[in-house]
């Protein structure tokens, strides 16, 4: 598990989110950290399903990508605990082509979008900004924030 910025903090980065991104495709891992990193965003990254299932028991997220895997959909763990934590916790879905079953099966446990491979930067960037605008701006609060922690863009400021 790989965080972005461990111990600084920019405030460019605080205001667009934490993404946490866990995919056992290391080549995907990094080309999407790579591009959310550019777009400005603090990013956390897994190698494995179990990495992710453990940050969410103690990580500060506010949006999570995570991979398919095979047709069996090993990603479907790290789903299911984020919607145990929050059922309104915006998590997409990304997968090395087009499965029908796989992607229904995501969107009924709660997945908010289901993204097949070609993926372009545009793409992942419109998913992350759209999913977590809303989230946002909706006074939710990732897993594992508090409000008004001066962690979150949209937290109140304590007095």
């Amino acid at each position: 598990m790989t965080g972005d910025g461990e111990g600084t903090f920019d405030s460019a980065v605080l205001s667009r989110g934490t993404v946490l991104i866990v995919d056992e495709n290391r080549v995907d891992l990094h080309c999407y950290r790579f591009i959310l990193r550019m777009l400005g965003y603090q990013v956390i990254t897994c190698g494995t399903y179990q990495e992710g299932l453990n940050l969410l028991s103690c990580g500060q997220v506010d949006l999570i990508i995570v991979s398919q895997g095979s047709n069996e959909f090993e990603g479907r763990c790290v789903l299911e605990r984020a919607m145990e934590i929050d059922k309104g916790f915006p998590v997409l879905v990304v997968a090395h082509h087009l499965d029908m079953p796989c992607c229904t099966e995501a969107m009924q446990l709660g997945a908010v979008e289901y993204l097949a491979e070609p993926i372009t930067p545009q793409e992942l960037e419109g998913a992350v900004q759209s999913h977590l605008w809303t989230r946002l701006t909706h006074n939710h609060s990732g897993i594992g924030r508090r409000r008004g922690n001066g962690n979150n863009l949209f937290d109140s400021p304590q007095r």
